[in-house]
Order: structure tokens, then sequence, then C-alpha cells
């Protein structure tokens, strides 16, 4: 997809130098999130379908790495997605997700 914009202008809305972006757009730097999030945002894409994508790049990357591993790796993910979702709608409390010990670690860690 053409934009128009050049990429010297791109690297400045996104927030990083013009190096950096060329970096990014020839796939020798990984995008992070917040990079995607602010270039859907610029091209008005939908941002949700820019993240999927991200992820997917991401996954892609690991399972190249060791497919097995990788796949049992999402086993796991998607367990604790379960559970997350199933305390999240936990009648008694809305956030009742909030004071569960053994999801702290999704609560508390950083995304990229």
């Amino acid at each position: 997809m053409y934009s128009g914009i050049k990429q010297q202008d791109m690297s400045k809305l996104v927030g990083v130098t013009n190096s950096r972006y060329c970096k990014m757009e020839n796939g020798h730097v990984k995008f992070s999130k917040d990079d995607v999030v602010k270039i859907a945002k610029i091209l008005q894409l939908d941002e949700n379908e820019l993240v999927k994508f991200w992820i997917a790049d991401n996954i892609y990357d690991l399972v190249k790495f060791n497919r097995k591993l990788t796949l049992e790796a999402i086993e796991i993910v998607s367990k604790h997605l379960d559970d997350f979702e199933t305390l999240v709608k936990t009648p008694e409390s809305p956030r009742s997700h909030d004071n569960n010990p053994e999801l702290s670690h999704w609560r508390n860690r950083k995304t990229k």
C-alpha cells in the first residue's frame, strides 16, 4: 500500500530516526507494538488488524526457532487466557482477577 508519505516524514511521525525506520521497513529491526499502533493511526488503518499481524509475525519468528516448544508455549498462553477470561466474567466481582495470585504475572508484565 502506497500512502504518499515519505520515509523520512513517517519516521518522524512514528518517533524514530530515519535510519531506524528504514531498518524496520527492511526487516532488519523489529517494529514494537507501539510503533505498529502509531503507524495504524497515521495511515488510518484498523489498529487491531495491524496488531494481529504484528503478533503473528512475532509468533512465526519463534516457531522458526523451535516449532515444538513454541506450540507448547502457545498452549500455555491459551490456557492462561482462558483462565483470565473466566475470572473476569465471575459475577461476584467484575475485576476479581486483580486478587488472583496465579494471574499476577499477566497483570504485571510489560507489553511491548
